[in-house]
Parts: structure tokens; C-alpha cells; sequence
């Protein structure tokens, strides 16, 4: 991939994602990664998820009992953009990796989900994943995905500084756990994010050109 294409889909998915209406599915995608990985977490670690709820303004909130609590907290702003990282390096698979991706939204809908907003924004990532599905696979497929993929880790990098300074959410929380101030755990999943971009950089500069 030559790097002029890596800097436009960049650039295309900072565009969208900021865009009114058409960004709002792509923060909705970076949340759901965002609380998937709270739940992965818990549920590998021994708990048991109870909802996972996704908010129409971007926000999202997952519940989940036992497990290891201290290792959930911080999957949620260091797994977001390690999934975008994957979308970005399996977008060859293109309908594969469309399917498979909207397998994991209807599961979670089927197990996880209890309230209509969520279920609303859960359908509306399951129709984002699946239309690819319809037609047939080409290079456009590869940039979409691509696109998804760094438009999630763009999010994943925006996301934690709204943590600065407001004493909530999950930097906090792992303070609260750890003793290390907040500020700590927001930079190092900010490097996370940064780190995620940079090997997709890396992993880009290695790709053949898109016919």
C-alpha cells in the first residue's frame, strides 16, 4: 500500500468520523469494541456479563459480576483500538471478516442486550457489518474496512481525554484499584492507541496496491 493511500483513508475516516450523522455509527462501533472488551475481560477472567447498554450520544456502559475487576477496567480504552488494529489488518478478508463481525454483534444482541436503545444501535452496527455481505468482494471492500478499522482507533485515541481531570469512568476507577493517579492509566492507553496507529502504519507500508 503506498503511503499517499494509507494518509487519504486516514484522512477519510477522521473526516467521517467527525462528520454529524455519518460519524455517529463509527463512535457507536469504537463503544461497542469499548464494552465488548469489559466483557471479554470478565467473562475469560471467571465473572459473568449481566447488559451490555450503548447510548445514542456515544457513551456506553458494560455490567458484569465477579471476574477479575481490576484487569476489566482496563481492557475497555486498551481494546478498542487493538480491534480496530485487527479490522485494519484482516480488511483483505473483506466479506469474511464482514461476516465475521457481524456474527459477534448479533451474539452480543442475543445475550447481552436488554434495553431498545441498545438493541436500536446494536442493529443499526449489525446492518454497518452485514452490507458488505451483498455484493461481491473488490478493492473498495479492502478500503472500507480499512476505513472502519482506523476510524475505530481514531476514536480509541479521542476517547480517553474526556477522562482528564473529571475524576470518573475508568481511569478512576483503576486509581481507585491501584493508587497510580488516573492521569497515568489515560496516557498509557493513549499510547495503546497511538501504538495501534503506528502498526498500522507499518503494516500498510507492506500491503500491495488495491486494483
Amino acid at each position: 500500500m503506498a503511503v499517499g493511500r494509507f494518509l487519504l483513508l486516514l484522512l477519510l475516516a477522521l473526516v467521517l468520523a467527525r462528520l454529524p450523522l455519518i460519524g455517529l455509527p463509527l463512535d457507536w462501533a469504537e463503544t461497542f469494541f469499548h464494552e465488548l472488551s469489559h466483557g471479554l475481560v470478565a467473562l475469560f477472567t471467571g465473572g459473568q456479563v449481566e447488559s451490555l447498554r450503548l447510548h445514542l450520544d456515544g457513551s456506553g456502559l458494560c455490567t458484569f459480576r465477579g471476574g477479575w475487576p481490576f484487569a476489566a477496567a482496563f481492557a475497555g480504552y486498551a481494546g478498542a483500538p487493538l480491534w480496530g488494529l485487527a479490522i485494519f489488518r484482516l480488511a483483505g478478508g473483506g466479506r469474511i471478516l464482514a461476516g465475521a463481525l457481524a456474527v459477534g454483534v448479533l451474539l452480543v444482541m442475543l445475550f447481552w442486550v436488554r434495553d431498545p436503545i441498545t438493541l436500536l444501535i446494536a442493529g443499526v452496527l449489525l446492518t454497518l457489518f452485514a452490507l458488505p455481505l451483498r455484493w461481491r468482494p473488490g478493492g473498495w471492500l479492502r478500503s472500507a474496512c480499512e476505513v472502519l478499522g482506523l476510524a475505530v482507533m481514531l476514536n480509541a485515541l479521542r476517547a480517553p481525554t474526556a477522562l482528564f481531570g473529571n475524576g470518573i469512568g475508568d481511569a478512576a476507577e483503576l486509581a481507585r484499584m491501584s493508587w497510580i493517579p488516573a492521569s497515568v492509566w489515560i496516557v498509557l492507553w493513549l499510547a495503546i492507541a497511538l501504538g495501534c496507529l503506528w502498526s498500522a502504519w507499518r503494516h500498510a507500508r507492506t500491503l500491495p496496491a488495491v486494483r
